[in-house]
Order: structure tokens, then sequence, then C-alpha cells
């Protein structure tokens, strides 16, 4: 079982560097899930009224966008618009 105990990091060009990670293995398959686990989004949950929820979806249908897509989309720029989010982030 993979189980990862330091950060990974990206370096300057772009790599990634698995500081701490117990594994059985050194493989590049486990390096992966390793990089994967590590820059993944955190997940998020709230409730919606069904109404805005049906609403959220024809939204997000209709730009072409998974509804989490369009409900970071939309967080972000509202983040950037009173400057709690610096333009380069996100």
């Amino acid at each position: 079982m993979v189980r990862p105990r330091g950060v990974i990091e990206p370096t300057s060009r772009g790599r990634l560097l698995r500081s701490q990670c117990v594994c059985t293995c050194s493989a590049h398959a486990c390096q992966l899930r390793c990089a994967t686990m590590a820059l993944k989004n955190l997940p998020t949950s709230f409730r919606l009224a069904p109404e805005t929820k049906a609403a959220l979806e024809k939204a997000a249908k209709a730009d072409m966008r998974s509804v989490s897509s369009l409900i970071e989309k939309i967080l972000v720029e509202w983040l950037r618009e009173r400057g709690y989010l610096s333009k380069g982030a996100a």
C-alpha cells in the first residue's frame, strides 16, 4: 500500500520531486500515483436548492463544462474581482 508522507513539489523545470513516500517499490507508476495524489484539487461539497442545481447543470452544459469546472470558474472570477485571489493564482 502506498502512503505518501511528504509533499511532492514542482521544481523550476516542472518536474516533480517525491520527497518522502513509503512504498514497496520505486517503480515509475508508483511515482506517478504519488504525484497525482499531491497535485489534485481538494474536494469541496455543499448543498444547493434543486432549482439552483438544475440551473447550474443547464449553464454548465451550455458552456460545455462539468458542473465542478463551472463552479470553480465562477468562484475564481468572483474572488479575483474582489481582490481575494491574485491574477496568477488558480
